[in-house]
C-alpha cells in the first residue's frame, strides 16, 4: 500500500496518486503486505533514474 498525506504530500489529485503510485512501488520492493509512506526523497530518486534513462 501506498500512502500519502493531505495536505502535507500535496493537494491536486493527480499528484496525490502520482505519489501513492510511488509509495506503492516501494513497499512492493520491500516484500508481501508492506506499507510505505511517501517520502519527497522518493519522488528525487524516481527523477533521478528517469533523468539517467533518458540521457
Amino acid at each position: 500500500i501506498g500512502i500519502v498525506l493531505i495536505p502535507d504530500d500535496g493537494l491536486a489529485p493527480a499528484d496525490l496518486l502520482k505519489r501513492a503510485d510511488i509509495a506503492l512501488y516501494r513497499a512492493k520492493d520491500s516484500g508481501r503486505n508492506a506499507s510505505q509512506f511517501f517520502h519527497v526523497s522518493m519522488q528525487q530518486a524516481v527523477s533521478q533514474r528517469l533523468r539517467l534513462e533518458n540521457d
